[in-house]
């Protein structure tokens, strides 16, 4: 890698990177999906409060876009449940599917 980046790179520490979770949840209509997804009645049921949850969509869907993280995990773990706990979900299906 040497011959191609410049060497403040090659010998920096590493470094951690994030993904877009906000942009990608506001994403032309995904959200209304992901809300479709996380109101189905599963295991998650168990572990969190529904109405707390609701509070949390709807100051996301006003702009609070510290929300991103806790709707992300929220979203993967009602996949994870769908795919692997009540195998609602099959591995070839899009998000929009589901």
């Amino acid at each position: 890698a040497q011959k191609y980046l410049d060497k403040k790179y090659i010998n920096r520490r590493k470094m951690g990177f994030s993904i877009p979770k906000y942009s990608w949840l506001t994403e032309e209509n995904i959200f209304k999906h992901i809300k479709m997804i996380l109101n189905k009645k599963t295991s998650l049921d168990n572990i969190i409060n529904r109405k707390k949850m609701n509070e949390i969509f709807n100051e996301f869907e006003n702009g609070n876009e510290s929300h991103s993280n806790r709707i992300w995990q929220l979203l993967i773990y009602q996949i994870w449940d769908g795919l692997f706990i009540s195998k609602e979900y099959s591995k070839e299906q899009k998000l929009t599917d589901l």
